[in-house]
């Protein structure tokens, strides 16, 4: 693997991402729970810091703000807005380094990996800096307003996939591990 910064963790992107590359529309993920998918999501970013845009932070149930478990970062340059039980950050690159200082230092959180889980510009200025992908492809194309970055993969080897099926036996959606080559 190679990594592209010199941050001591490992930078995951995690998102379910469609066969058009929609990854939500309206502020909401543009399809009906998918069989496994929170479950996968909760398991691999607790409990570890989690970095996301302001959209992504206020389209979480009022119940999951803050996700549980987990260092949660929201980035806003809005110096005004509140968000109890968030750290707000101006920049991904001053939640990195936050992060790397274990600035906030929360007892129980572990800070080898650090999730970006949303939205379409975070993951687009993180992903050149990734180690790992960890993707929910979705077997079908729906419309949608926001987009997961474009992505070579040449760059990346497929390390994991597991099928998803319904049990009348539809592959509806696939659980993928990538990592930087």
């Amino acid at each position: 693997m190679t990594k592209n910064h010199d941050y001591n963790f490992e930078l995951i992107l995690i998102a379910g991402v469609t066969q058009n590359g929609v990854i939500g529309k309206d502020n909401q993920l543009p399809w009906k729970k998918l069989k496994g998918d929170l479950t996968r999501f909760a398991e691999l970013t607790t409990p570890h810091p989690v970095i996301m845009g302001r959209n992504t932070w206020e389209s979480l149930p009022e119940d999951y703000q803050p996700l549980p478990d987990r260092l949660n970062m929201v980035l806003t340059r809005n110096e005004a807005y509140e968000s109890p039980g968030a750290y707000l950050m101006p920049s991904l690159e001053e939640a990195l380094e936050s992060i790397e200082a274990r600035d906030p230092f929360i007892t129980g959180i572990k800070y080898d990996q650090v999730f970006i889980i949303g939205g379409a510009r975070v993951y687009e200025e993180a992903l050149p800096l990734a180690d790992r992908l960890e993707l929910t492809e979705v077997h079908r194309e729906v419309e949608g307003d926001t987009f997961f970055p474009g992505w070579d993969r040449k760059l990346w080897n497929e390390e994991n996939r597991v099928q998803v099926k319904t049990r009348k036996g539809k592959n509806t959606h696939d659980f993928v591990t990538y990592i930087r080559k």
